[in-house]
């Protein structure tokens, strides 16, 4: 139960956000769950820039090292995550009409949208403009949503299902990856 929310506007709200999710996370790059859930696209501190109209739309995905995981070991290097471009590379990819699509039809149903500078709103109270989805309630989501199309998965199983991917495929370094 949400309160305030239509339990019918779930399932809409559900499938925007899965499938803003997996354009960042399979034709992004397979960042944490915590990243992903918390990017901005305004705001101070953006971490996504969004260059959706035009001839060649993408969205170009920056975290601050202070934002990884492996964040202090990158600066102790002198190294930083390279920015990473979502956009049309290969026939079936569709992040960046994705991404227009949730914005213009999806993420304006959350009732906090214009509250928070994150991509994925909360469902109630963005007490700060940094309060990002829930974490808890994604999983649920994205358990109930992968198991409708027969695969499911896990956050962590993306991050898998992309690097097998891009390394079958020859498209991504192991070392970059690793970075990742």
């Amino acid at each position: 139960h949400v309160t305030g929310v239509q339990t019918c506007a779930l399932p809409i709200w559900m499938f925007g956000v899965l499938a803003a999710y997996a354009a960042i996370a399979l034709e992004g790059a397979p960042y944490r769950r915590q990243n992903i859930l918390g990017i901005r696209h305004t705001g101070p501190k953006k971490t996504i820039f969004l260059h959706l109209s035009g001839p060649t739309p993408h969205a170009v995905v920056k975290f601050p090292n202070e934002e990884l995981k492996n964040g202090k070991s990158l600066t102790e290097r002198g190294e930083e995550l390279e920015p990473v471009t979502i956009q049309k590379r290969y026939d079936g990819d569709h992040g960046p009409e994705i991404l227009k699509w949730y914005l213009k039809e999806i993420r304006p149903l959350f009732p906090e949208a214009d509250k928070t500078h994150c991509l994925f709103p909360p469902i109630e109270h963005a007490n700060t403009t940094e309060t990002g989805f829930l974490k808890a309630t994604f999983d649920i989501w994205l358990a109930e949503g992968s198991a409708e199309i027969g695969l499911p998965l896990s956050s962590h199983n993306f991050r898998h299902g992309y690097c097998s991917i891009a390394i079958n495929g020859g498209r991504v370094s192991m070392e970059d990856l690793a970075k990742i």
